[in-house]
């Protein structure tokens, strides 16, 4: 067997960085290189482009997953498919209802409660539902969001959203379903009189702390 210092270096431009590789492998990548790279780089059947962007939607997922215990924030752009999710698109309804400090914008809301929510208590709370595809329009959607946070959950900020996706495997119908994501934090009498700042929010004393 070859020592490290016995292997020839190969350089790679595009990274910028050596690569020890044998003599026999060195020149079978030559030839990849040559004879498949345009075939590769260009010729993707559809089938290969659907392949790939389900495998970079599992990705994401799989960044999603890792993120949410840490951040609420990031998991609010998941959900209203903003920044590194902007791409996956199907958001068709946001809804929320907010302290006035959050300035009706949920990343605000969920920033503080990453910043300010005790290290031993969950950031947030997600239920999601799926929807009949009869409902089409934003009052329907509004109404039924309304309906299950009246009955479950109308003393929680919450941010809500509805999103729409097409089924590769089922002749193109649509697939509606809700995400609601909620602070279990209650809005007692003193906030409802009175908000906290975001800071005397999240830290109120423990027997206010709402847990589901």
């Amino acid at each position: 067997m070859p020592t490290l210092s016995q292997l020839p270096l190969v350089h790679s431009e595009t990274q910028g960085t050596n690569l020890l590789l044998s003599s026999d492998e060195s020149r079978k990548l030559e030839h990849l290189s040559k004879n498949f790279y345009h075939n590769v780089r260009w010729n993707f059947s559809l089938e290969r482009k659907k392949l790939a962007e389900r495998t970079a939607d599992k990705i994401l997922d799989n960044i999603n997953e890792n993120l949410t215990p840490l951040s609420a924030k990031s998991h609010v752009e998941y959900m209203n498919r903003e920044n590194a999710f902007s791409h996956r698109g199907g958001c068709i309804f946001q809804a929320h209802h907010l302290p006035k400090w959050a300035k009706d914008d949920p990343k605000k809301f969920f920033r503080a409660d990453d910043n300010y929510e005790g290290c031993s208590n969950r950031l947030y709370v997600e239920i999601e539902f799926a929807l009949s595809n009869e409902t089409t329009n934003d009052e329907q959607y509004r109404q039924i969001i309304n309906a299950f946070i009246t009955k479950h959950s109308s003393d929680h900020y919450y941010a809500s959203d509805i999103q729409e996706k097409i089924g590769a495997l089922s002749n193109g119908q649509r697939h509606l379903h809700v995400h609601i994501m909620f602070s279990e934090r209650i809005i007692d009498d003193v906030e409802k009189i009175n908000e906290r700042c975001p800071k005397n929010f999240f830290k109120y004393p423990k027997w206010f702390f709402h847990s589901r």
